[in-house]
């Protein structure tokens, strides 16, 4: 049978009513040339074709979309697991901490650890600290990178400068930040420019705490890079040098580095891995625990796209109000005279 025939003898359809009978509906049916037959089958294939593009289309923009909506609405950065307001470290550390206990006491009971509490408490409850820090890494001689910063604390706030300088690899090694912190609030404000002195977008801008531990790691007046629990200290001793304290601490280098990996990586980029590394802590501080001097030496591993053996050393000295060497905040460091930048 010729498709003209089949077209021809298709003169009705029948179709199912509410009731379940049937109804006969007439069609007009007109003859289809034999071409035209073979038209139709390639055309609704074409538009089989069509629909699933457009579907694959509308999905995979749903997805894009959905990915961009995902990123815009999940934090970015880490939070660490280690991470503590200001008041739970105070917390932590004051449980552990005995102003009344002797130097020695502790030192004969082999409680370096409580020792330590001590003196650290002692600082991250003060209420007005200067401090001024410089260091030095070394990549193998290869990339030589010098530290200069100072930090203020005043009245529940604290603005913190920190230079960093490069011998070699510039756009990594060579930045400066200044951030600005509401302690109570804890709210903050960063400014960071590169080695062209070029800042971010956001310079300036207030954030959360939170936001800001994420990216940089750190609580700047927590104070110290290391992260220090009875059980990360791997061996200490105490001894007495020109009438003031130096406890030396050696620390498992992965545990107590956490945050500080972070801060290298948000500040520089620069991927540092404390594995098989080691560090050194070093306090100095009086028979009232006032800490006078911290020391650092750090060993680890850096990756500037291929990995490198690098050492690190750095000293802090602290000043309080009314002694000699502290300094106040100036007018444009105070929190609620900084804005972001033009």
């Amino acid at each position: 049978m010729t498709n003209k025939e089949i077209t021809a003898n298709a003169d009705q359809q029948y179709i199912d009513n509410e009731e379940g009978g049937r109804i006969s509906q007439e069609l007009d049916v007109q003859p289809v040339s034999d071409e035209a037959a073979l038209v139709k089958p390639h055309r609704k294939v074409l538009k089989v074709v069509i629909v699933v593009l457009l579907e694959i289309a509308l999905l995979c923009a749903g997805l894009f979309f959905g990915y961009v909506y995902a990123k815009a609405t999940i934090p970015q950065g880490v939070v660490l697991s280690e991470y503590k307001t200001i008041e739970e470290l105070r917390e932590e550390y004051g449980a552990a901490a005995n102003e009344k206990k002797s130097v020695q006491s502790y030192v004969s009971a082999g409680d370096y650890y409580g020792l330590y509490a001590t003196v650290y408490y002692k600082l991250i409850t003060a209420t007005d600290v200067y401090y001024v820090s410089s260091g030095l890494t070394d990549s193998l001689g290869m990339v030589k990178v010098s530290i200069e910063s100072e930090k203020k604390l005043e009245n529940g706030y604290m603005v913190w400068h920190m230079n960093s300088s490069g011998d070699s690899m510039a756009s990594q090694t060579t930045f400066s930040v200044n951030g600005y912190f509401d302690i109570a609030n804890q709210m903050a404000k960063v400014k960071r420019y590169d080695h062209k002195g070029v800042g971010d977008s956001k310079n300036g801008k207030e954030q959360s705490e939170l936001a800001y531990v994420s990216k940089y790691g750190l609580l700047p007046f927590g104070f110290s890079n290391y992260y220090v629990t009875e059980d990360n200290i791997l061996s200490a001793e105490c001894k007495t040098e020109n009438g003031l304290n130096v406890l030396t601490l050696t620390l498992d280098p992965e545990s107590a580095t956490e945050g500080y990996v972070v801060q290298m990586s948000g500040m520089s980029g620069q991927k540092a891995d404390f594995s098989g590394g080691s560090v050194t802590y070093t306090m100095t501080f009086d028979d009232n625990y006032v800490l006078r001097k911290t020391t650092a030496h750090d060993e680890y591993v850096i990756n500037y796209g291929i990995k490198v053996s690098c050492k690190g050393d750095m000293e802090e000295t602290y000043y309080y109000k009314g002694e000699e060497g502290y300094v106040s905040f100036t007018e444009e460091e105070k929190y609620e005279n900084v804005g972001p930048d033009a």
